[in-house]
């Protein structure tokens, strides 16, 4: 009997799609034509093509966050792989488990094969993407043997999803993806043999607990990346612990669950930073704990409290910027079930008074406050989004671009059950938005997704209106007009007596008319400019169809609060206390929140 023999370009989706995967993200080129000519054969994966490869990257990162699974997008050699370093890096700060499969020239062409460093060049539109790739990416490999595909591939899979997820990346030559392969002799990989838990570790834990009067869970993405989010909150509900969420966790809670209190960081809220601050037993469950979240003076982070890191990657708290006491290296999905068991056995003394002070906290320091309904020129971004929040469901996913977008879409957020709020935490990538909404809408089915960028970060991936109105997507964007980056232009107004440079129309940087915009891309088009109009603006944004919405801030728009830097004589850089944020309260009533009376006089 005759062997039936394919394409490794037809091979890989049949791979890819019996392993789950229904979207591949893709720009044309030559460089992959075999690997697009693939996903014209097998056409169980349907192709979702963009107009630049940075907002296919960043599309297919925010499509793997959505779903909560695995992406993949192919990428034509030289140019269009170097696009794709942005997106690629913000999957591996985010621990976003994805495949990037590059083309390349055939392999004689290639100066990775050839191996001689003084050689830039060879192959048309050829570069060695190799050292480029590999400082942001858990796994690349430059597939030389057609008959590797199946191993190289199970290898890269296996690798992005286990232990801390991250972006791999396959690089296949051109006269591999054409090579014909006989399925029935391919090897796969062997996985590894899965990681035990220590017991030791569940009752130091455990231990530290029976004599923590003030306990506080810091969420992050590892608790959405183990898949715990149910467990999770029935763990919290039973031993009524205080929750605080990092910016990539914000979406594992619900504003309205009753242990719920704030998030944290330089840029978090009150009631999240003041429960850190006052926590004698700090329990993190999947944090790297970077700067942004615990601030830039590291001793005075959590200062009185029992630190537990529990986290599948302890590598990633070598930085030397916070010191725990107990570091535990594990999947929560597998450590959450027998600590809560333990827990269930033993009595727990929490103080109930530190439940009400965190709920108090919760209430009396809002992000939102009421003056900001006064205004009568143009909206505060804080009321915006709390408004938005107002109408949205438990359905909707909320994606937020970079600068004061991204620090007050995250503050301010009001996650429901059940909704999503998905951003770029680690790069907070100027222009993530749009593709990142392209790419959840295909994981979330098409369904609504809200979009909030700035009129600054809106221009880098404009291009891809065009990918939205060709896929009919739903997504309701909310472009905040305030004539250019704010954040740059608050840093140099706030340390550089107000010498402007490139952050707006008087110093550089121009923008467009949106209304054109919208009207050149067929866009309905809704401008809201004044308190008055606001919600019945956010209501006509949120009916059926996608729409550009332009929304005027007001001249004066601060992030706040925020823990404030100060510009020394000689240059140095000094940081107020974590808990003693921008708008500074009154002494006393700074000193009141102080539960360990430790504070700055």
């Amino acid at each position: 009997m005759a062997q039936k023999l394919i394409r490794v370009a037809d091979f890989i989706p049949q791979y890819l799609y019996n392993f789950g995967i229904r979207h591949i993200f893709m720009l044309s080129g030559a460089g992959i034509m075999h690997l697009t000519d693939g996903l014209t054969v097998f056409r169980k994966i349907k192709p979702v093509c963009f107009h630049h490869e940075q907002a296919q990257a960043m599309a297919v990162e925010a499509y793997a966050k959505t779903n909560n699974n695995f992406a993949v997008g192919y990428f034509t050699t030289g140019p269009g792989a170097i696009n794709a370093l942005t997106g690629t890096a913000g999957a591996w700060l985010d621990s976003v488990p994805c495949l990037f499969i590059s083309g390349q020239v055939k392999q004689k062409e290639a100066t990775y094969k050839i191996g001689n460093p003084a050689i830039r060049q060879c192959g048309v539109q050829e570069i060695n993407i190799a050292p480029m790739v590999q400082s942001i990416t858990k796994y690349y490999y430059f597939v030389d043997k057609p008959q590797d595909i199946k191993y190289h591939l199970e290898k890269a899979i296996y690798i992005s999803k286990s232990g801390r997820p991250g972006p791999v990346w396959l690089e296949i030559p051109l006269d591999v993806q054409s090579a014909l392969i006989n399925t029935q002799n391919l090897v796969g990989y062997p996985k590894p043999k899965q990681q035990s838990i220590s017991t030791d570790s569940v009752n130091k834990i455990v231990n530290l607990l029976k004599i923590s009067k003030r306990p506080v869970i810091l969420a992050g993405r590892g608790v959405r990346i183990a898949n715990i989010e149910k467990i999770f909150h029935a763990f919290v509900s039973k031993f009524k612990i205080p929750v605080v969420t990092t910016f990539l966790g914000i979406d594992v809670i619900d504003n309205n669950h009753p242990n719920y209190v704030g998030r944290i960081g330089i840029k978090g809220d009150r009631a999240g930073n003041l429960a850190i601050q006052n926590t004698d037993l700090l329990i993190v469950f999947g944090s790297s704990m970077p700067v942004a979240e615990i601030g830039y003076d590291y001793d005075s982070f959590s200062p009185n409290s029992k630190k537990i890191i529990i986290d599948i990657d302890i590598s990633s708290h070598k930085k030397n910027n916070l010191k725990a006491d107990l570091y535990v290296q594990i999947d929560l999905n597998k450590l959450l079930p027998i600590l809560y068991s333990k827990l269930s056995k033993v009595t727990l003394n929490f103080d109930q008074v530190w439940i009400k002070h965190c709920q108090i906290w919760k209430k009396k320091y809002p992000v939102c406050l009421p003056n900001y309904k006064l205004i009568k020129k143009g909206i505060n971004t804080y009321l915006l989004v709390d408004e938005l929040c107002r109408l949205l469901s438990g359905n909707d996913v909320v994606v937020t671009d970079a600068g004061s977008t991204f620090y007050i879409g995250s503050q301010a957020v009001f996650i429901k059950p059940g909704m999503r709020y998905i951003t770029s935490g680690g790069f907070a990538t100027m222009g993530y938005s749009l593709p990142a909404a392209i790419g959840a809408s295909f994981a979330h089915n098409n369904q609504r997704i809200i979009c909030i960028t700035g009129d600054g970060s809106f221009q880098q991936n404009i291009q891809e209106l065009q990918t939205m109105i060709h896929y009919k997507l739903p997504i309701k964007i909310f472009v905040l007009n305030n004539q250019g980056y704010y954040s740059i232009k608050y840093s140099q107004k706030k340390y550089f007596a107000e010498r402007f440079i490139g952050e707006g129309p008087n110093s550089g940087v121009s923008f467009p008319n949106l209304k054109k915009i919208a009207t050149a891309y067929g866009l309905n088009y809704i401008k809201i400019d004044n308190n008055r109009n606001l919600k019945r603006g956010i209501k006509q944004v949120l009916k059926k169809g996608a729409v550009l919405c332009e929304v005027i801030i007001e001249k004066n728009q601060m992030v706040i609060p925020a823990v404030e830097s100060v510009l020394n004589p000689d240059g140095s850089m000094e940081s107020r206390p974590f808990e003693d944020m921008f708008p500074f309260l009154d002494r006393p009533e700074y000193i009141s929140n102080l539960l360990n009376k430790t504070y700055d006089k």
